[in-house]
């Protein structure tokens, strides 16, 4: 993948591509190439969309998300979609549970509550963590069904 993202970047000014795993923050963070992009003296968008679900709890993803949040800036901001069970039936869920089971990254789906611990510390922007699906600033739109991916953004103050 990365290989693949430096061969459609190849050239472009102010863009890098670089290899790292969110369980080891401080080497994504600290990578050469991505310091000579990016002052994180200033503020940035740091996005952690889809990913947060694949660090199960034994791999502490708290801290680590605590570390990025530590390296941003005031004025930064971190988005987080984060899949959830907590719409679907308890015969869902085994159905959930049993399919990622048996997957390379098995998903650690989190509560509503379990995903805004992420946000500890920052300022949740409005709406709050919402279904992905309808995440907007401002009013939500109606839209029924259940949500699978929970998301929201918070800026350091």
């Amino acid at each position: 993948m990365v290989s693949h993202a430096r061969a459609l970047l190849c050239g472009d000014p102010g863009v890098c591509a670089i290899q790292g795993d969110l369980r080891d923050p401080h080497g994504i963070l600290g990578h050469p190439e991505l310091r000579a992009q990016i002052d994180l003296r200033e503020p940035v968008v740091i996005l952690l969309t889809a990913v947060l679900h694949f660090i199960p709890d034994e791999d502490q993803p708290y801290p680590l998300v605590d570390v990025v949040k530590a390296a941003m800036a005031p004025g930064s901001v971190v988005v987080i979609s984060h899949a959830t069970t907590d719409d679907l039936s308890p015969d869902a869920v085994k159905q959930v549970q049993e399919l990622y089971a048996q997957a390379t990254a098995p998903a650690v789906p989190r509560s509503r509550e379990e995903i805004a611990r992420f946000f500890g510390g920052l300022e949740l922007v409005r709406p709050g963590i919402v279904d992905a699906a309808c995440w907007r600033a401002g009013p939500l739109p109606a839209r029924p069904g259940r949500a699978l991916l929970l998301g929201g953004m918070a800026r350091k103050r």
